[in-house]
């Protein structure tokens, strides 16, 4: 759609693949919000995914639709840039020739971003001592930046001076000296989608 609206709805939903169970489905269309290159709507309800699980996002579509999908493939520099590997990897395009769950692989890289979704992720509370916790963080920096050590050391830099104006902040004194403190290093979107 390429940053217009849509010019027709469509039907997208979201589907187990194992069980081949249908987890949701909402409406998007012309009346969408757009995104990007994608028009979204919210999911009435929120839908937890399980690590490790493989899911499926399809978009039911038509001969002649008016808006054109991507039927081809990405290459891996695609997909490796413009997917989100900190939540999810993209195995390739499905389809049905029908309603019901999409039994039919297309192949690795094929029809990626026909479909997109957004990712809200909870916050977890967890009590470390700070030995433990400079190893979360290691091990924390490492998944997320695949291992690569430039970007794990830059990734870490950067808690390193969040976490040294966290002290700064608790070595101030305060009326409340025993209130406690609470620290949240996530992208704002992530962040804004927790808070009510």
């Amino acid at each position: 759609c390429g940053r217009e609206p849509l010019a027709e709805p469509a039907l997208v939903k979201l589907w187990r693949a194992e069980t081949k169970e249908e987890l949701a489905s909402v409406e998007v269309g012309p009346a969408s919000a757009v995104d990007g290159y994608f028009a979204f709507e919210a999911l009435d309800q929120p839908v937890l995914l399980e690590a490790g699980q493989e899911y499926r996002v399809t978009q039911q579509c038509r001969d002649r639709m008016l808006d054109h999908w991507f039927d081809g493939y990405a290459s891996a520099d695609e997909v490796a840039a413009l997917t989100a590997p900190r939540y999810a990897r993209f195995v390739g395009g499905c389809c049905r020739n029908g309603p019901g769950f999409p039994t039919r692989c297309d192949g690795e890289r094929r029809r990626a971003g026909v479909v997109n979704l957004k990712f809200a992720q909870g916050l977890r509370v967890v009590r470390q001592t700070r030995h433990d916790f400079a190893h979360t963080l290691a091990r924390v920096a490492a998944e997320e930046e695949h291992g690569a050590p430039e970007a794990v050391d830059d990734y870490l830099a950067v808690l390193a001076r969040l976490l040294a104006l966290l002290g700064d902040e608790l070595a101030t004194p305060s009326s409340a000296p025993e209130a406690p403190a609470l620290l949240v290093v996530a992208r704002q979107d992530d962040l804004e989608s927790c808070v009510c």
